[in-house]
């Protein structure tokens, strides 16, 4: 392994040693996060994300998409993925009272590399049909995050103070394989799900003397295997060559789907209630009940996407995509929860132009440069009983960088600007930004020849 490789290598190490931590750190504040497992986490690499989120058909050499795996089979070099985002929000209820939040956190980790190594392929001067691309990665699949604080009067004893909160969330940790023969590629993500929801209630009587403060707490951890699968069918163009031969015009277009079925999942929970009066600091908190190793059983629903891009190799590439997920199907037996999920849809757009990826005086030419939009519906519903709405747009830059040795790297950076939830009630106005780095090394699996 080559240095710049073993660097890579120690790199991902560090990283999978402090990645608890970060995770663990509170991130955001979404009153909307405390139903179902909480907000779902954008799937889509700092590339894709930049062009709307076409995790559909996406397909790189310098990058993984875990989205669909069969663009695994795409891969013509080693590549450590790590992206990191940072979020304003300001979330408006329908009182025209606002707060301002300020969260980030790790997006994702990912480590992908053909199997084929394509410059034994070029040294032995053989064009091989197949190829076959492996990756493996950890990001959140849902967060969950949310403080509410609530007043009212109740009659006959006074004022009453309720506090919601929240954290935690689920993430995953996959294998992926895609494999490719001709112009037809196949992918299976298969990985683990893990997490905690972690759900905490109080409420206090302030005008009453020597009340007690009523304290409730509910502690989900879910585990389980999933999976999911994906295809593409990659059309190229041709016209005849000068010498009579049927040649390509870098002209493509691309079908690719993904989906699975439902994923069944285990959870173990633990349930606290208890209450605690302030004015006997001596008799300190009274545990009601505590149930411990709540065992059940869960499932997420299926899903399904399907998307068509277009384009000329190294140049520009457009595309459109739709997806579906019937939440209506999701259970989780000791999830207590009064709000129903629906079934929802997300429609993306978007593109990318490469003016000139191998010129050799303009930097700004090399660069990559990508716009898109979505709309869609989330699975959950406001207090009124209308389901929530996503919409925005999304622009990014790929910028190359050239490492020791001349290895080509990329920093691809998507800034997503949208608007989630319901005019009639809670409305959540967001800017996100995601770096990612895409670190490449084109020398592993490399055989070594010595004449």
């Amino acid at each position: 392994m080559s240095k710049p490789s073993t660097k890579i290598f120690l790199t991902l190490f560090a990283l999978l040693c402090c990645l608890p931590a970060l995770l663990a750190q509170p991130k955001f504040n979404s009153p909307y996060s405390r139903i179902g497992i909480g907000d779902a986490f954008d799937q889509n690499f700092a590339a894709a994300s930049g062009m709307g989120g076409l995790g559909s058909v996406f397909f790189s050499k310098h990058t993984a998409n875990v989205i669909n795996p069969a663009s695994y089979a795409y891969l013509r070099t080693t590549s450590f993925d790590i992206g990191l985002y940072g979020q304003y929000s300001s979330l408006d209820d329908a009182n025209n009272e606002s707060q301002e939040i300020w969260s980030g956190n790790l997006s994702y980790l990912s480590l992908a590399f053909p199997i084929k190594n394509p410059l034994n392929q070029a040294l032995d001067r053989e064009q091989s049909p197949f190829s076959w691309g492996m990756g493996f990665s950890l990001l959140p699949l849902s967060n969950v995050g949310y403080l509410i604080e609530l007043t009212e009067e109740v009659p006959g004893t006074g004022t009453a103070n309720y506090s919601f909160e929240g954290s935690g969330g689920l993430y995953r940790l996959l294998w992926s394989n895609g494999f490719k023969y001709k112009e037809y590629s196949f992918g299976l993500n298969l990985g683990y799900l893990f997490g905690n929801l972690d759900n905490r209630t109080t409420i206090a009587f302030p005008d009453l003397e020597s009340s007690f403060v009523n304290l409730l707490r509910d502690e989900i951890s879910v585990t389980g295997f999933v999976w999911d699968a994906g295809f593409m069918y990659d059309y190229r163009f041709k016209r005849k060559g000068s010498d009579g031969e049927m040649e390509n015009t870098g002209k493509y277009v691309v079908v690719g789907a993904y989906g699975r079925s439902p994923n069944s999942f285990s959870t173990r929970s633990q349930s606290l209630r208890a209450r605690n009066n302030p004015f006997f600091s001596l008799r300190g908190t009274d545990t009601l009940s505590f149930t411990d190793t709540i065992r059940g059983d869960g499932r997420l629903p299926a899903q399904f996407g399907l998307g068509v891009m277009t384009g000329k190799e190294n140049k520009w590439m457009a595309g459109i995509q739709i997806e579906s997920t019937p939440w209506s199907q999701y259970e989780n037996e000791v999830q207590v929860s009064d709000a129903k999920l629906r079934n929802s849809w997300r429609l993306s757009i978007g593109g990318q132009i490469t003016p000139d990826h191998i010129s050799y005086n303009s930097y700004g030419k090399r660069m990559s440069y990508r716009l898109g939009a979505f709309y869609g519906t989330d699975p959950r519903i406001d207090t009124n009983g209308e389901q929530l709405k996503r919409y925005g747009a999304t622009a990014g830059f790929g910028f190359p960088l050239y490492l020791p040795n001349r290895k080509l790297s990329y920093l691809d950076v998507s800034m997503e600007v949208g608007q989630f939830g319901t005019d009639d009630s809670l409305k959540e106005f967001y800017a996100r930004m995601t770096v990612g780095f895409s670190l490449n090394d084109n020398s592993w699996f490399i055989k070594r020849k010595f004449y």
